[in-house]
């Protein structure tokens, strides 16, 4: 029991001993604090398809709307594809949304929107059925421009990248 007593006492010793030592280290005053990287992009033309897929969207009170799914390019210009709600994509109400309404945020990291969930919600549902998403490493600048090029060639909306369905349709 003495025994038990000792060696208890002796690593408690030895943990503050550690601790006051990290406390009692002046910091360097020449090391400067790390700094948060540059955002890569300052707006949505920066980014390609890829760069976009997966950003989530904010009103402007900063409550989370959804999650990007994928970009299409009706005839009525470019939208992104917005999940709302839902779990796994099961339950998610979808939105097709303008890509000029997206505004990046100063850290790069999401997007905001001038609306909210309510709002997208009593629109009607975008039918994902028969869209067709565009590939990840196409600009979204080349897409917003209104100017499709050959390489514009749609994609299936839930190909996994490297595979096999991720490849141009070709007619």
């Amino acid at each position: 029991m003495k025994r038990m007593l000792l060696t208890t006492a002796a690593t408690a010793v030895l943990v503050s001993t550690a601790a006051l030592a990290q406390d009692a280290v002046p910091a360097d005053p020449t090391i400067e604090p790390p700094t948060a990287p540059a955002p890569r992009f300052s707006s949505i033309q920066e980014m390609t398809v890829g760069d976009v897929l997966g950003m989530i969207a904010y009103d402007p009170d900063g409550n989370k709307i959804g999650e990007i799914d994928y970009v299409i390019t009706p005839a009525s210009g470019p939208m992104a594809v917005i999940g709302i709600g839902g779990f796994i994509g099961l339950g998610e109400y979808t939105v097709a949304l303008p890509l000029d309404e997206f505004k990046l945020s100063p850290d790069a990291r999401y997007f905001t929107l001038q609306t909210d969930k309510a709002t997208l919600k009593s629109q009607p549902e975008f039918d994902e059925s028969t869209a067709l998403g565009l590939p990840r490493d196409r600009m979204i600048a080349e897409i917003m421009s209104g100017q499709p090029t050959e390489e514009m060639v749609d994609v299936k909306p839930t190909a996994a990248p490297g595979t096999a369905s991720e490849l141009p349709v070709s007619d």
